[in-house]
């Protein structure tokens, strides 16, 4: 499965049930040019409901209520990963270990 038709399926049916923000947990095991071309599909796919960082001074305090239709990206890099030269470089699957 792609991760663009991932992010494409939120986009269709994520705010169907709800309009409560989403929260996305990314485990990014992939060097920093894959990591790159997932922002730029989240961006791409996800549009204005994607929250972006610059966004969040304006919701202070963040509420539900503030950020309905919006959704979130929590992320991690485990450790030796999404450098230049870690974690599977540029072009490969990302599968490899550091």
């Amino acid at each position: 499965m792609l991760f663009a038709d991932v992010v494409d399926a939120i986009a269709k049916v994520g705010f169907i049930a709800s309009p409560l923000p989403l929260v996305l947990s990314l485990e990014m095991r992939c060097g920093l040019r894959q990591q790159r071309r997932c922002a730029h599909i989240l961006r791409e796919r996800l549009g204005g409901a994607l929250l972006l960082p610059e966004q969040m001074a304006a919701l202070r305090p963040p509420t539900p209520l503030k950020l309905l239709g919006k959704v979130l990206i929590k992320g991690k890099v485990p450790a030796g990963w999404g450098s230049a030269g870690g974690g599977g470089g540029g072009g490969g699957s990302g599968t490899g270990r550091p």
